[in-house]
């Protein structure tokens, strides 16, 4: 029993150990595309996921793919790991994790929001082999806000860029 304590409190520390070195990795770079393939890389880390895409909202709060890797463990699951649209309008709506295990795939939807609002969506897909529980949903989930946060800066960075070069552009 004691053991057990120990033995679950020593995978706690490992897993928010995980969850630190993914936060540092995503927040190395200010520029969007780095950051959000780094973020992809270090979701399907934190879980084993085999496939991942990452959707962002756009001017009119659409969910827009921006990135994807597939067969990063090397599966290939019988059927598609995407979610259905269905669950991305309920996880964006609800801004609460979505985990669905069917009988050849897993797959986890996890929000990304920064300061109450939706930048969009992490998905990521597995085969029912490695199938994704609640510790894989909560574990994405301490990790969705500062992968949040890394994205928002990235993409306050672009824009202040963007806006220094229309301003140097009229000076001319």
């Amino acid at each position: 029993d004691v053991q057990d304590l120990d033995a679950a409190l020593a995978a706690t520390m490992l897993r928010s150990a995980f969850v630190a070195d993914a936060t540092e990795a995503v927040h190395e770079s200010l520029d969007l595309d780095e950051v959000i393939g780094r973020v992809v890389e270090q979701s399907c880390r934190l879980v084993g996921a085999g496939s991942a895409s990452l959707r962002l909202t756009d001017d009119v709060g659409d969910l827009r793919p921006v990135a994807t890797q597939v067969d990063i463990a090397g599966e290939v699951p019988s059927e598609s790991a995407e979610p259905s649209a269905d669950m991305l309008k309920v996880v964006g709506q609800t801004r609460e994790p979505a985990l669905l295990n069917s009988g050849t795939v897993s797959v986890l939807c996890v929000p990304l929001t920064h300061h109450g609002r939706l930048l969009g969506l992490i998905t990521l897909g597995s085969s029912a082999a490695n199938r994704f529980d609640e510790h894989d949903a909560a574990l994405l989930g301490r990790f969705a806000a500062p992968a949040a946060n890394a994205i928002a800066n990235a993409q306050r960075y672009e824009a202040a860029v963007f806006l220094l070069d229309s301003d140097t552009l009229d000076a001319a």
